[in-house]
Order: C-alpha cells, then sequence, then structure tokens
C-alpha cells in the first residue's frame, strides 16, 4: 500500500498549489480534506471486502461502513481490527467501526 496522502495536492508544487494549502491550513480544512481522501481509498486498502463493503463516512473518531447484504456482516466483523489498525497507520484516528445500513450495489 503506498502512501498517496500526502498534501492536498498531488504533483509537482506551484505557486498557486502552495497557496491553495496555505489557505487551506489557516481555514482547518487540511485534516477534513485528508480523512476524506483517506475514505475514499477504502477499496484499495481492503481490496478483498469493496465488493460487498463501502466506506461512507468518518465523525468523532468512529469510521461507518454500509454493507450490500447483511450476510456479509460477520465477515465485515472480522476485518475491524485491521481497519483500525491500517487506517491508525495512515494517520485517521478510528476507534471504532460501525457497519449502518445497507447499500445498493
Amino acid at each position: 500500500m503506498n502512501d498517496k496522502v500526502v498534501r492536498c495536492f498531488w504533483g509537482k508544487p506551484t505557486l498557486i498549489g502552495e497557496i491553495l494549502e496555505d489557505y487551506l491550513e489557516k481555514e482547518g480544512l487540511v485534516e477534513p480534506i485528508k480523512n476524506q481522501q483517506l475514505i475514499g481509498l477504502f477499496g484499495e486498502f481492503f481490496p478483498n471486502l469493496k465488493d460487498f463493503c463501502q466506506c461512507e463516512g468518518y465523525r468523532n473518531n468512529v469510521l461507518f461502513l454500509s454493507i450490500t447484504d447483511p450476510i456479509f456482516n460477520h465477515e465485515v466483523q472480522k476485518f475491524i481490527p485491521d481497519i483500525c489498525r491500517i487506517y491508525q497507520e495512515k494517520g485517521l484516528m478510528v476507534k471504532k467501526v460501525k457497519i449502518r445500513g445497507i447499500r445498493k450495489k
């Protein structure tokens, strides 16, 4: 797994990119943006779960997942310690994972 989430904007640093990063930092938006980027990488972190499980959000150190079918609930629960560990390694403090609702495929 590579570390894609390093800066708000990928690629060669430019003046406009640096200005935007400074603005986002002053407004306190860098952390929420990085969190959203990490949430979007759920399928890359857990390719064996991506067919039936999706990360829906993150709030108050809780990661919210949804599944396509309740039969996969037990399968996803087995991975909760790994999900917490990997996201913590990437910088997202996940203390709890909740599986809420069933998403459409």
